[in-house]
C-alpha cells in the first residue's frame, strides 16, 4: 500500500506567514511595501475601519487575511478585584491602582499605573468585538474577522473565552514561540502564538529554513506591530527575511493565518483506509504518492 504524505499547496511542507496588530496605516504601509513585492501573505488584525474608505481599505491589505483585534483595544477588569470609580479623570498626579478612571465613554476606564490601557468589564468587552467584527464584515466581506487576537495577550475571563470561541475559527494570544513544538502547526487553535517578532525575525527565520523535512506539515508566523519595526529600527532586519525567504514557492507556501489553519483542518479530516484515501472536505488537497504528486479533488477518493 502506498503511503501519503500530506503538503500545503505547491506540494511544499513549510508554511509562512504574519500577524500584525492595530491596523497602523502608516506603519503598515511601510511593512507591506517590503513583504508584497516577495509573495509573503499573512492577517492583519485590526480594531476599527475608520480612516479609510472601505474601497481603500480592501484595496490596501489586498491579498492579506483580516483578524478581529477588538475595538478600543480593551482589557478586561480583573476577576475578584475591587474597584472604586474616581469622580476625576486619571493625571499625572492622582494615580491610585485602587480606582477605576472615566474617560470618554462612560463604559470604559483607564487604571493605573498602566495609563495608555483601557478597561472594562465582560460584557462590554465582548458587545466592543462584536462591533469590530460587524464593520469588519461589512468591510471586507464573509471572509474576514474569522479569528480573533486578544489585545494585551490572552484576558483571564473564562466566560469571556468561552463566549469568544463560539465565534472564531481562532484566537491569537501574544508572545514568542520558538522553537520548542518543532515549528508544528498548532494543537489549540484557541492558543496559539507567533514563532518571532522584530528582535528575533531572522534568528528564529534561520532556524526555520534548516529545519529537516520529517514529514509532517510546518508552520512559521511572525509579528506583532508594524510599528515595532519603526521603533527599533528593524526595516532592514525585515527586508533581510523577506530576500532570503520569499519568492521561493517550491520551499514555501505563504499564506494569511486563516487558510493554512483552514487548510490543516482539511487534511486531518481525510480519511485514510487500507485501499483508499477519502476526502470529505471543500478543499483540494496535495500529497506524494510514492514520490508521485498527486492532488485530491473535493469531496473524492483514490485508490492507493
Amino acid at each position: 500500500m502506498r503511503t501519503p504524505i500530506f503538503c500545503y499547496k505547491g506540494f511544499v511542507m513549510k508554511a509562512i506567514s504574519f500577524s500584525i496588530d492595530d491596523g497602523n496605516l502608516s506603519t503598515d504601509e511601510k511593512f507591506l511595501r517590503i513583504v508584497n513585492p516577495y509573495g509573503i501573505r499573512g492577517t492583519f488584525n485590526l480594531c476599527h475601519t475608520n480612516s479609510l474608505s472601505p474601497e481603500e481599505y480592501r484595496e490596501f491589505y489586498k491579498g492579506h487575511g483580516i483578524a478581529n483585534h477588538c475595538m478600543r483595544h480593551p482589557m478586561v477588569f480583573c476577576e475578584g478585584r475591587e474597584y472604586r470609580i474616581s469622580p476625576e479623570p486619571l493625571t499625572d498626579t492622582n494615580g491610585n491602582e485602587n480606582l477605576l478612571y472615566p474617560t470618554k465613554d462612560a463604559r470604559i476606564f483607564h487604571c493605573y499605573p498602566h495609563t495608555w490601557r483601557k478597561y472594562t468589564d465582560r460584557e462590554t468587552y465582548y458587545e466592543l468585538s462584536e462591533q469590530s467584527r460587524a464593520a469588519l464584515l461589512a468591510v471586507f466581506g464573509a471572509s474576514a474577522a474569522k479569528d480573533f487576537v486578544w489585545p494585551f495577550g490572552e484576558q483571564s475571563d473564562p466566560a469571556l473565552f468561552e463566549m469568544l470561541k463560539k465565534r472564531y475559527r481562532s484566537i491569537r494570544k501574544t508572545g514568542v514561540i520558538l522553537d520548542s513544538t518543532g515549528f508544528s502547526l498548532p494543537e489549540d487553535l484557541y492558543a496559539w502564538s507567533y514563532n518571532a517578532a522584530q528582535k528575533t525575525l531572522l534568528d528564529a527565520a534561520a532556524l526555520y529554513e534548516a529545519y529537516p523535512d520529517d514529514g509532517t506539515l510546518k508552520f512559521f508566523s511572525f509579528g506583532v506591530h508594524s510599528v515595532d519595526y519603526e521603533t527599533d529600527g528593524r526595516w532592514d532586519d525585515l527586508r533581510t527575511f523577506c530576500e532570503r525567504m520569499g519568492n521561493r514557492p517550491d520551499v514555501y507556501w505563504y499564506a494569511p493565518i486563516g487558510e493554512i489553519f483552514d487548510y490543516a483542518e482539511a487534511v486531518s479530516a481525510v480519511r485514510i483506509t487500507d485501499r483508499k484515501i477519502v476526502n470529505p472536505t471543500d478543499a483540494k488537497i496535495y500529497m506524494l504518492l510514492d514520490g508521485e504528486r498527486t492532488v485530491l479533488s473535493p469531496h473524492s477518493e483514490c485508490v492507493l
